[in-house]
């Protein structure tokens, strides 16, 4: 039940152009990530600037080219004659899993004919459909309009969302209730990066002992009929055996004790490290996996009947760090003013036209057929003679 740890990935670089563009990402005060083509490593803002201004000397020319205050990232330039000396420098530091998908692990023929038949249709089409659908085939940083809705709504900018054909739905944003078959759903939007820590909680309700729930992370897009911990890009932390599972379900190396109806496991990802950590009724294991630099996604899969009901800091923790230290997903309050109370007559624009046009009600007129002005209009007669003819 060791911390796994991604091991580290790069590409020998290979000049493309006079020019070279290096990609800087702050995560946090005190560290940021580089970026050049496929390589990624991390370092202090302080190594950073060293290895800027002092790797490749006061002559060398850079430039930043832009930033982005949403996402904490910018671009800086520099020329191509000085790729030597930074290649040089970023073979000497520790390098981080970058989300090159190769090193994932891979399913022998054998693993794979080991299964039944419905489970192999089912991971063969979930192979297929993600080669076709990969990370990055879409777009998954959050958006400026979308930063701007977490600091107006504030946790209530998250929600998860079922696909149309998932056999499943979703009520209250949180309140998931899955119906037959292999489900799973994912939230609307990405784990953040302003915070050391993000957390949430799912709570166990109406499962039976046959409906196995993974509780974990995973990218987007992801097959709607897998649950995470199957399928590439992915982890979970499985009720059944109690097994994390990374991009395979063949994987599985035991994690904590198997979860049941009433129990709450809690998911934290601590990104400075790219690590991931279960908790289960409050109380924390050990880190599962290290290394992780995708944008994950909160996901929830089960095979059977069960609902789940999510906390992603709407209200109190079991894990009770996680409440001191408020590693909810965002405040549970944004800043977005409430609607003005009703019941009262100050500042109610509405209650305020409603005394003003009763209270002047008699000064209406309304004119008759006939060009009688009147201050109400004419009751309403019946003419009964012809009624009355009729039954003499």
């Amino acid at each position: 039940m060791s911390t796994e740890t991604i091991k580290p990935w790069f590409k020998k670089y290979k000049p493309v152009n006079e020019w070279q563009y290096l990609k800087v990402k702050i995560w946090s005060d005190e560290n940021l990530e580089v970026e050049i083509t496929e390589l990624s490593f991390r370092m202090s803002i302080h190594q950073a600037l060293e290895f800027v201004f002092g790797q490749l000397g006061t002559s060398c020319y850079v430039n930043i080219l832009s930033w982005n205050q949403y996402h904490n990232e910018g671009v800086i330039k520099i020329k191509q004659s000085e790729l030597t000396t930074v290649w040089s420098a970023l073979a000497k530091l520790p390098l981080s899993y970058n989300g090159d998908f190769e090193e994932l692990p891979s399913d022998s023929e054998e693993e794979v004919a080991h299964l039944s038949e419905d489970a192999r249709l089912s991971y063969e089409r979930a192979k297929t459909w993600q080669e076709h659908h990969p990370p990055n085939s879409i777009p998954t940083d959050i958006t400026p309009p979308q930063f701007i809705s977490i600091q107006e709504k504030g946790v209530s900018a998250f929600e998860f969302e079922g696909e149309p054909e998932a056999n499943c739905f979703v009520a209250g944003r949180t309140e998931i209730q899955f119906m037959e078959g292999e489900n799973c759903v994912q939230t609307n939007l990405p784990l953040p990066r302003n915070q050391e820590v993000y957390y949430w909680e799912a709570k166990m309700y109406e499962k039976s002992e046959n409906t196995t729930v993974s509780v974990g992370v995973a990218t987007k897009p992801y097959p709607s009929w897998r649950l995470p911990g199957w399928n590439r890009y992915s982890i979970g932390y499985f009720s059944n055996n109690g097994c994390k599972y990374f991009s395979s379900p063949f994987n599985s190396k035991p994690h904590g004790l198997p979860f049941k109806h009433g129990d709450v496991i809690g998911v934290g990802y601590r990104h400075r490290t790219g690590s991931i950590f279960f908790t289960r009724n409050g109380r924390r294991l050990e880190d599962a996996y290290t290394g992780i630099r995708w944008n994950l996604f909160p996901t929830i899969g089960a095979n059977g009947p069960c609902q789940i009901h999510i906390n992603l800091g709407q209200r109190g923790f079991v894990f009770v760090e996680a409440n001191v230290k408020k590693w909810g997903l965002a405040p549970s309050q944004g800043t977005l003013s409430p609607p003005p109370a009703y019941g009262t007559e100050r500042d109610s624009v509405l209650l305020a036209m409603g005394t003003s046009s009763s209270s002047s009600d008699h000064q209406h007129t309304f004119i008759s057929m006939n060009g009688i002005t009147s201050s109400r209009p004419p009751p309403y007669s019946v003419d009964t003679s012809e009624n009355n003819n009729l039954m003499n």
